[in-house]
């Protein structure tokens, strides 16, 4: 494994311990990132033999993917009017 990614995963911090927290966050940053990279994005690490999938959940693990979570505002719910 990449020195940077062991050194990494050894002292999880910041957004890297909220992702770690959240398995379901992982995922959907894992897959995203695997789109990228079979879109043509370049690996942040070595990846040896691994599919794309593999190489993502390296980078994500290791801290190398950079993301957010914003709120999405929900409709109002039609308000029940007179008559």
């Amino acid at each position: 494994m990449n020195p940077a990614v062991e050194s990494t995963l050894a002292e999880p911090t910041g957004s890297l311990a909220a992702a770690l927290s959240n398995r379901f966050l992982v995922a959907i940053l894992t897959s995203q990132r695997a789109k990228q990279l079979e879109n043509g994005a370049r690996p942040r690490v070595d990846g040896g033999n691994h599919k794309s999938a593999g190489v993502a959940l390296l980078e994500v693990l290791g801290g190398l993917i950079s993301w957010s979570v914003t709120e999405r505002s929900l409709p109002e719910a039609p308000r029940a009017g007179k008559g």
